[in-house]
């Protein structure tokens, strides 16, 4: 069993609508379909899900000197 969801976009978007297929059962994602205004659709199929994976926390950290020729604005 599927369920589709439309997401349509605020104004000043390339695109008008992102459309989700979702399994109703595992509760994933199973196909993405974005619509530009120009007439073309894009569509992605998940082909593999992983969930509920351990992440180590350091993979969400930013380290500057991983990409020297950056320019970091810090705006805290």
């Amino acid at each position: 069993m599927i369920q589709i969801v439309d997401l349509l976009s605020k104004k000043g978007e390339n695109y008008f609508k992102v459309r989700l297929t979702i399994d109703k059962v595992k509760q994933y994602i199973i196909s993405t379909e974005i619509y530009n205004k120009n007439g073309s659709t894009y569509m992605y199929k998940i082909s593999k899900f992983l969930s509920n994976l351990k992440i180590a926390d350091s993979e969400f950290i930013f380290k500057v000197s991983d990409f020297p020729s950056v320019e970091v604005n810090d705006m805290r």
